[in-house]
This record gives structure tokens, C-alpha cells and sequence, in this order.
């Protein structure tokens, strides 16, 4: 609810909705040093305690991802098993980090504004706990059928239209590709974990990614 003068007006924020950063809701988080990655896990499995991004909401107000953009740096190493695929899941509290990791730096995107955010992200390497009994796993989408290349861009986008639907096609070339998911959208309450995991059967080195994560609160 946004207010002006002494007549309050209802807003109504979604995703793709201008009004979250008119209210000062609208968050970017990247990687601190622009052009520049972390490098994530040896994941040959999905194993629950070592995501590439963990967000916990240690704020009073619900967190709604609407995209992440994971920029390849630096490829994998591994073999024909190392394809490209992701892991999303959401769990309960309290925060799961343990260790490890490095924070993204976060800004509100309207400069007007003096509201930061409730989220604590990590990427990289980040340690978990053990999940709870009330896990949930939200989604599992494999981006290349391959191993990465140099200049990949993989996207993720939750609560846009047809957001159920897969927006690209996995690929088995070795060119560069921008892939895009859609996601149906997430809220992350206050005290809930989110986590992304990227894993390959035979990845001997993680790769290394630049990373743009966009979410607003209310």
C-alpha cells in the first residue's frame, strides 16, 4: 500500500510490475566484481547441502524471485555425463548456512528509496545443513545435454505468463547458447530457505558463473 498525503492508494505487485520499485521493494543482487564469477561446487549428484545459491529470508516480509541470470566465466571440467541441469528447492527454517560462500551484493533499485532487503544470499560454495522433514523440491530442468561453454547464459524467470512452460529447447551443440526456463513463481516467507543446485554426473571442476538475481518483497 502506497500512501499520498492523507489519501492511501493499493497497489498491486507482481512480478513484472513497476509499482514493487515505485515502492522501494524491488531488489538486484550480482556478483561484487562485474565481469567476474564464483566458481561452484564439485556436484556430481544433487546432495543437499552443497547448492551454488542459497537465499534465506531473515526479514518480515515475503521474498518473490522474478530471474536469475548464471553467466558461464569459466566452463567444468568433466565428461560426457557433465551436463548442465538445476535443482531448485525450498525448505523451512531456520537459515540451513553453515560455511563457505560468498555474499552477493545487493541494492535496491529505486535510489529513492532507503528499504534494504531481508534476504541473505550466498553463491559459490555455500555449506547446508541437513534439509528438514519439510523440504520441497520445486523443480529439476536440464539446460544443456552437454557439458558448458564460455559465454553460456542460462536464465531463470518465475511468474511470467505461461510460466509452466519450458521456454528453450535443451541443447547438445558446443556454440554458446542463451537458454531461458520458465518458473510458476515462488514465495520464500520470513525464516524459509530457497536453494539452486547445479550438478553433473562426472564434473571434476564447478564452473564458474556471473550471477544477476532480481526479487522483490512485500
Amino acid at each position: 500500500m502506497a500512501f499520498s498525503g492523507s489519501s492511501a492508494t493499493v497497489s498491486t505487485l507482481s512480478a513484472r510490475d513497476a509499482n514493487a520499485a515505485d515502492l522501494g521493494a524491488s531488489f538486484v543482487a550480482i556478483t561484487a566484481v562485474p565481469g567476474t564469477g564464483q566458481i561452484g561446487p564439485v556436484a556430481t549428484t544433487f546432495v543437499e547441502t552443497t547448492p551454488y545459491l542459497h537465499l534465506y529470508n531473515a526479514g518480515s516480509l515475503t521474498i518473490y524471485p522474478t530471474f536469475l541470470k548464471l553467466h558461464v566465466t569459466v566452463v567444468s571440467t568433466g565428461g560426457a555425463g557433465s551436463r548442465v541441469q538445476f535443482t531448485q528447492i525450498l525448505d523451512s527454517g531456520p537459515s540451513r548456512w553453515s560455511s563457505a560462500g560468498t555474499a552477493l551484493t545487493i541494492s535496491n533499485t529505486n535510489m529513492n528509496s532507503v528499504v534494504t532487503s531481508g534476504a541473505q544470499l550466498r553463491v559459490g560454495v555455500p555449506v547446508l545443513t541437513a534439509a528438514t522433514a519439510n523440504r520441497r523440491i520445486l523443480s529439476h530442468r536440464v539446460y544443456r545435454a552437454v557439458i558448458d561453454v564460455v559465454e553460456d547464459t542460462y536464465l531463470f524467470s518465475w511468474g511470467a505468463p505461461d510460466s509452466q512452460a519450458m521456454s528453450s529447447i535443451i541443447t547438445s551443440g558446443t556454440g554458446v547458447v542463451a537458454a531461458l526456463h520458465n518458473y510458476p513463481p515462488v514465495a520464500i516467507g520470513p525464516g524459509q530457505n530457497f536453494a539452486i543446485y547445479h550438478w553433473g554426473a562426472d564434473i571434476t571442476v564447478g564452473t564458474t558463473f556471473e550471477v544477476e538475481f532480481a526479487y522483490y518483497e512485500k
